[in-house]
């Protein structure tokens, strides 16, 4: 699954793999009629790759914050809204 260094631990994704991961994941989540779900949703989806527990959510909301910025999301209180 998830590239391991040599220490044995995975390698975070960068910011351009995380966008497609989170992307992946909002996909599913947005299937059918849904068009909204919370961060917590999100990262419990997204959390199972190590390489995105590797990154942080920190780092999930930073990427959250780039997809907002090109009108694919918006991430606002804690929920993230399909546009």
């Amino acid at each position: 699954m998830g590239t391991v260094g040599a220490m044995g631990s995975s390698m975070p994704y960068s910011d351009g793999e995380l966008e497609a991961e989170v992307d992946k994941a909002l996909a599913v989540l947005f299937s059918g009629a849904c068009d909204e779900c919370t961060f917590e949703e999100l990262f419990t989806r997204v959390g199972c790759d190590p390489r995105v527990v590797a990154c942080g959510r920190d780092a999930v909301t930073r990427v959250l914050g780039s997809m907002e910025a090109a009108n694919k999301v918006m991430h606002r209180d804690g929920r993230v809204h399909l546009l």
